[in-house]
């Protein structure tokens, strides 16, 4: 009997030393439960490229992906593989994430379409985890990715910098977060999609003799897309470019993590000869910015794991908040 009670009375004591250290984490406003505690992202499905080292998710870690779509047709060629394979990471965001996907096309000021999200007609403009299965997700963001409009005016839909930039602007920003998007409360992670160099380059700055597989602005129609957009009329200086642009994400993130990512030409070897692609300068300076910047080759078949890396870095950041 006396050998019971000890046992009954060790095993109390274990259970409540257990409940005071989960009462204790629950004080310091951390993890809210243990179903909350899982992994961030699985190995990938195929097993050739295994995730990035997995982190642990807290109930309330939001994430906005706003993909920057390159809307030219210099792109069609890869367009449809690239629709199918960047949304392949999606079934591998730990369910615990709150996440939220949008697409934006990089087209010109004139177009209806510039700095605000997009989606074809019977499609939503927000892909949500709380609305949506993730395998519904990915071929929902499939269908966006490769049904888009075309850009009409001189930016040509490369003008993914301006796009962006413009989406900003208090009239799209009230747009976008009325449809749910660009949350206050959530990390953001912007990934650009090109397979040329941005139209806010500014190309007048630099010899194109001295920079790898760059093809410069040279006609006149788009001229006047660079002029239009990406250079102040008064001052005649660029208002558009990469550093202004990141600029302006930090500051209207503030102290929510972003993080930022292209798809693009990093490769010259990999450019089709006779096409009309080159390095993704413009893009590439943008993502650089970003200390966790990632920058992946638009000719490679596989982005997983990179895209993985992404949410991880977001994850870990949305937890030291």
């Amino acid at each position: 009997m006396l050998k019971n009670s000890k046992r009954i009375l060790s095993f109390s004591l274990k259970q409540i030393s257990w409940v005071t250290l989960f009462a204790s984490m629950l004080g310091c406003g951390k993890l809210v439960k243990l179903n909350d505690i899982t992994l961030a992202l699985g190995s990938n499905s195929n097993g050739k490229n295994p995730a990035p080292p997995t982190k642990t998710v807290r109930a309330d870690t939001k994430i906005d992906f706003l993909f920057v779509e390159d809307a030219s047709h210099s792109l069609d060629s890869r367009r449809s593989r690239l629709s199918e394979i960047i949304p392949q990471f999606i079934t591998q965001i730990d369910p615990a994430i709150d996440y939220q996907i949008g697409v934006m096309l990089a087209h010109g000021g004139s177009s209806p379409h510039s700095g605000r999200l997009y989606a074809p007609m019977g499609s939503p403009l927000v892909l949500s985890s709380k609305l949506y299965r993730p395998h519904e997700v990915q071929t929902l963001l499939s269908n966006t990715l490769n049904t888009i409009q075309r850009d009409v005016d001189e930016a040509y839909g490369e003008a993914l910098l301006y796009s962006l930039s413009n989406s900003l602007t208090p009239e799209h920003l009230k747009e976008i977060r009325n449809a749910g998007f660009y949350r206050d409360n959530a990390a953001l992670a912007i990934i650009l999609i090109t397979d040329d160099h941005d139209l806010c380059y500014p190309t007048q700055s630099y010899n194109s003799t001295g920079l790898q597989n760059f093809i410069p602005v040279t006609t006149a129609s788009e001229m006047i897309g660079y002029r239009r957009y990406c250079i102040n009329p008064s001052t005649g200086r660029p208002s558009i470019t990469s550093s202004k642009v990141f600029s302006w994400l930090k500051q209207f993130k503030g102290s929510k993590p972003l993080s930022l990512a292209g798809i693009v030409h990093r490769d010259g070897t990999k450019i089709p000869k006779g096409k009309v692609e080159s390095i993704g300068y413009g893009v590439i300076e943008l993502v650089q910015s970003d200390p966790n910047g990632i920058l992946m080759e638009v000719a490679d078949s596989d982005f997983r794991t990179q895209l993985n890396q992404l949410v991880n870095t977001l994850v870990s950041e949305s937890q030291d908040l």
